[in-house]
């Protein structure tokens, strides 16, 4: 192989990586998303309960209100 063919290998292989590292880019942003879609979703849960911990405490029923909190 001369030196010619050896660049346009490498330039091959290069365009190949390049090629796999933006589907893995892609794939790593489109779970990023999910993730962030996930953990608002989880916050607003946790938010909730927390809600229903406060009006238990107010209506007198703590044992309810530790168990909103479990």
């Amino acid at each position: 192989m001369d030196a010619r063919q050896q660049v346009e290998a490498l330039i091959a292989a290069l365009e190949g990586q390049q090629s796999d590292a933006l589907r893995e880019l892609v794939s790593a942003r489109a779970t990023e998303k999910q993730l962030g879609r996930e953990l608002e979703r989880l916050v607003d849960q946790t938010h909730k309960w927390e809600l229903r911990a406060m009006d238990a405490v107010r209506a007198g029923d703590d044992e309810l209100a530790r168990k909103a909190l479990a």
